[in-house]
């Protein structure tokens, strides 16, 4: 399966039906919002099919971007745009596959059941005081290839604390992720485009273009240690800026030499190739120092600024106004908004 040629993300149309598409047609005018099963599914194919358009996008400047949210291109012009890194999102496959480590190996390896690739699944120590009384254990068992898609790419988006060595994203475990809506009846085109810049702003925003390798924007493509040492961490000047969009904190290998057939515990589809289980392993990719996604707000201390991180009380109005506006605390403290917010302003 590669997730740029097969139709595997549920969208909506205007009349709420339900359509499984490729990415190069994101720009058909009829569909109004992804329509995963998952709350936290949507936000991640919100945030794939962003990542994908701002790291191939050849948009020179805001002329072509204004001409492009006002006519989305067709999907012969996004088939040219995506395929120069097609082979970067091949699901399965001997080599390397997309957000797997393909130095995994078998030495130190556990083995997971596929359910604890979904962020709310119980944790290791509640499965073992038997404290899973509200999120169940055992609840999803065998995933779709697409499912299981979304669910890895959530996974190491969110990435919260997994124990010794398995590290959060870059921008910590479980962080706040602010989305520039296009206004009125906006379709998705508008709604995803409004959150892509143009090419040059992209290359600027941090890390380094000149990085042009392929494995600096897609980590997997190559064993980890040709950007991180053993053990070491990874700064942001070491990565081409589209790495903010692929970063991968988690090592992981979908189980796909043990497949089944049955319905997906997910989407209810029926498929010949459900997965139930992966290998994992800890010391992946360790993300310190100053990074900036564009995709969050910022908050500063002392030691600098820190992305944003919904707290359990929620948010509210106060909260909201800072992460749309920025804020300043009596002089003392401030909140910087997304990037993509402040040039959407």
């Amino acid at each position: 399966m590669n997730l740029l040629h097969d139709p595997w993300i549920p969208v909506r149309d205007e009349r709420g039906q339900r359509h499984w598409i490729t990415p190069e047609r994101l720009g058909e005018p009829q569909w109004r919002a992804f329509d995963a099963d998952r709350p936290d599914f949507n936000g991640a194919l919100a945030q794939f099919a962003i990542g994908l358009l701002q790291t191939t996008t050849p948009v020179a400047n805001s002329i072509e971007w204004r001409g492009l949210f006002r006519t989305p291109p067709d999907a012969a012009t996004l088939r040219g745009w995506f395929e120069p890194v097609a082979a970067a999102f091949n699901l399965d496959g001997d080599g390397s596959r997309f957000m797997q480590d393909l130095g995994l190996g078998a030495e130190g390896v556990a083995v997971n059941g596929i359910g604890a690739l979904l962020i709310d699944s119980p944790g290791e120590n509640t499965l073992k005081n038997n404290a899973d009384h509200f999120v169940k254990r055992a609840q999803v068992q065998a995933l779709c290839e697409a499912c299981a898609a979304t669910a890895l790419f959530a996974l190491q988006l969110n990435a919260p604390a997994g124990g010794a060595g398995h590290r959060t994203g870059l921008r910590g475990g479980g962080p706040l992720t602010t989305l520039v809506l296009g206004p009125g009846e906006a379709n998705l085109w508008q709604h995803l485009w409004m959150n892509v810049r143009d090419r040059p702003t992209f290359l600027a925003q941090g890390g380094s273009a000149e990085l042009s390798e392929a494995q600096r924007s897609f980590p997997w493509l190559g064993r980890i240690t040709a950007i991180q040492a053993l053990n070491g961490e990874t700064a942001q000047s070491q990565v081409h800026p589209a790495h903010l969009y692929w970063a991968m904190p988690r090592r992981i290998r979908l189980d796909l030499d043990n497949l089944a057939s049955g319905n997906c515990d997910i989407c209810s589809r029926d498929s010949d190739a459900l997965i139930s289980s992966y290998s994992t392993k800890n010391n992946g990719m360790n993300y310190k120092g100053s990074w900036t996604h564009p995709l969050s707000p910022y908050y500063e201390t002392k030691e600098g600024w820190l992305p944003v991180h919904p707290q359990p009380g929620g948010p509210g109005y106060r909260h909201w106004l800072a992460w749309v506006l920025g804020a300043t605390n009596n002089g003392k403290s401030a909140t910087r908004v997304a990037q993509v917010v402040t040039r959407a302003l």
